[in-house]
């Protein structure tokens, strides 16, 4: 039995933020300038050049507005920030836009006042330029949420497979071969009962050999699911999934039932000749409805907790938004399509939904800003929550409730 076990590659991963596990769509949502925040959205079209990207023109004509019409800008200090780089701005444009490189959609969050960061994802993104206060994460947060860690295992007589889906990337991260399994180890193929007359002596002897086997292959799975739930734990996975015969299966599936990580067992027979990208397409559409059901739960349970008033929790924008700022969030749960796109700032750093207009606070006074839900996954990070992003589809009674649940520390 041959085994091999491959190293993650973490100077490459795109992974789901989790202790010691880096996160680079949050990374980015970490971005804040007191001057303002430049983000562009761009979408590679495979066979195109980078000057007929609709991103790209998109981008071009967003600069050429700085000189034709100041007041598309929500500040002036940002318009000029923005004016005194804009020959940075058109080359890193560029380069987001070279097709050598991996991944089909491109993210540069510039801040006004300081160096640029860049992240390609492997999906394609809504083209757009934002200019704000902070980064335009919105339109990733589907993304990292279809991208949490994943554990893929595929477990047959031929051997173990263990992969971890993340990001976009998959990759091998155990290997367990069965092949060279010798009948020696397994015990003699004698039989273990009399014959019966519909059945040959022969047939029999296969058949109780053929269970020995099966046993063996077991005990052997058995022995590495303990390396499995160590990746499991090491590298942040939320679930693993597991497909094979039941009585293969049933080793890990024991091993990881203690464990916080959701176990999703799949009826499907790995095929011979399988790659780990086959492996993955095949468990895909189990693992985005365990994840759909997760999410849909998460924001249950936390407006549940909201609604008994225990304190546990909170729901609608303005006291998600003060729960937020005072860092008083743990796990900020949004339905980003139900969220206004604007907020209030007071002078004095609170924030508000548009329209509302605390006690002792002038009206003149308030500034509206772009971006809520960005502002809010900001505050969040600032304070070491967790985010979850949830689709309205999903969770229909959150994006009634106002579009934000946070669960409070303690």
């Amino acid at each position: 039995m041959s085994l091999h076990v491959f190293e993650r590659e973490r100077d490459l991963a795109m992974t789901h933020s989790e202790p010691g596990i880096s996160d680079p769509i949050l990374d980015l949502a970490r971005v804040r300038d007191p001057i303002g925040v430049l983000t562009v959205l761009v979408s590679l079209v495979p066979g195109s050049r980078s000057e007929a990207f609709p991103g790209h023109r998109l981008v071009r004509d967003a600069l050429a507005d700085l000189d034709d019409d100041a007041r598309r800008m929500p500040d002036g200090d940002m318009v000029e920030a923005c004016r005194r780089r804009r020959e940075e701005i058109t080359e890193l444009v560029g380069s987001l836009l070279d097709g050598h490189e991996t991944g089909r959609g491109r993210v540069l969050v510039l801040p006004l006042t300081g160096s640029p960061r860049r992240l390609n994802v492997w999906e394609g993104l809504p083209d757009g330029v934002v200019l704000a206060v902070d980064a335009h994460v919105t339109p990733l947060l589907a993304l990292r949420e279809q991208g949490r860690p994943t554990g893929l295992v595929a477990v047959s007589p031929t051997g173990l497979v263990a992969a971890e889906r993340s990001m976009g990337v998959v990759r091998t991260v155990l290997s367990v071969n069965f092949a060279d399994v010798s009948p020696e180890e397994v015990g003699p193929q004698g039989t273990e009962q009399s014959v019966p007359h519909q059945e040959t002596e022969r047939h029999l002897q296969s058949r109780t050999f053929g269970r020995r086997l099966t046993k063996h292959y077991a005990a052997a799975i058995a022995t590495h699911s303990a390396t499995v739930a160590e990746f499991a734990a090491s590298s942040g996975w939320w679930a693993v999934a597991i497909c094979g015969e039941p009585a293969l299966t049933a080793p890990l599936q024991s091993r990881l039932a203690g464990t916080a990580h959701e176990v999703i067992t799949s009826k499907i027979t790995p095929g011979d000749g399988w790659s780990i990208h086959d492996l993955e397409q095949a468990l895909r559409p189990e693992i985005e409805h365990a994840a759909r059901v997760r999410r849909a739960a998460t924001a249950a349970g936390a407006l549940d907790a909201a609604r008994a008033r225990h304190g546990t929790a909170v729901f609608g924008i303005d006291d998600v938004l003060e729960a937020l700022v005072e860092g008083r969030v743990h796990h900020l749960i949004v339905a980003p399509n139900a969220l206004p796109t604007t907020y209030e700032q007071m002078p004095d750093g609170r924030l508000a939904a548009v329209g509302e207009l605390p006690a002792g606070v002038l009206h003149g006074r308030m500034r509206r800003l772009p971006g809520l839900c960005d502002r809010m996954v900001a505050e969040a990070i600032l304070h070491d929550g967790r985010i979850t992003a949830v689709g309205v589809d999903e969770s229909p009674e959150l994006a009634a409730a106002g579009g934000a649940v946070a669960l409070l520390r303690g």
